[in-house]
């Protein structure tokens, strides 16, 4: 009988902490599993993942963060060090110049990658798992309340009745849940939202659709509602 090969995991964090860490422990609870995993992150970000992950076999790839971005502070790399919340969104689309170095990358993995694992905001991972023909995984580091909260208001639009930002109205297939336009981050809560983040959220949104599946940070029997509407009513499968 020939050997049976593991499945080597492909993880690509969001450049910022709190999307990083749930990333470095799925990478951990793989490994108990004797998956192969190599994750990818830049130069800046590689010391702190590398002794986050010090006691486990993974492989760091480090790839160049792109430069010169305007409305980014030269040598930048983690959402962390941004003085600016302007700052945000610039170097989030900046992201999408590593496109290239990623592919480069996932092309020339031993054993070869059977599966891509990337943070939602680097939605154009999707192209380069689709390039290598294999699955893509979406991460969402918020739970399945928020995620389907937010996908409701952008599909079925159970604000639009209301005059005010603060005017309670009930959440479609959840009556019970009253929430009001404040309660969505700007511009999200408008009656018709538009502007550089919607688009954003419209890229990262349109990959996630056409994505293998969606890996939140939570737990079932936490929000066992909403992932079971999530599965039924939205997808892809949490």
């Amino acid at each position: 009988m020939g050997s049976i090969s593991c499945p080597h995991f492909a993880i690509f964090p969001f450049l910022s902490p709190g999307h990083t860490i749930p990333l470095l422990y799925l990478s951990r609870l793989l490994r108990r599993r004797s998956v192969v995993v190599t994750l990818f992150t830049t130069a800046g970000n590689s010391p702190r993942i590398r002794a986050s992950l010090q006691d486990v076999d993974v492989s760091i790839v480090e790839l160049p963060f792109p430069q010169n971005i305007e409305g980014v502070p030269p040598g930048v790399e983690n959402t962390d060090k941004l003085s600016f919340e302007s700052s945000f969104l610039p170097f989030t689309r900046a992201t999408e110049q590593m496109q290239e170095s990623f592919e480069k990358a996932l092309e020339t993995l031993q054993p070869p990658a059977s599966c891509v694992v990337s943070d939602s905001f680097l939605w154009w991972t999707l192209k380069s798992a689709q390039k290598i023909g294999v699955p893509r995984l979406d991460f969402f580091g918020t739970g399945n309340f928020s995620t389907t909260m937010y996908q409701i208001l952008g599909r079925f639009s159970p604000h639009a009745g209301a005059d005010s930002v603060d005017e309670p109205f009930s959440m479609t297939d959840f009556p019970e849940i009253q929430l009001t336009r404040n309660d969505f981050q700007p511009p999200f809560g408008d009656i018709n939202p538009s502007g550089p983040s919607v688009e954003f959220m419209m890229d990262s949104m349109i990959a996630l659709g056409m994505s293998n599946g969606l890996i939140v940070n939570s737990f079932y029997e936490l929000e066992s509602r909403y992932t079971d509407y999530w599965n039924k009513n939205l997808g892809p499968k949490a």
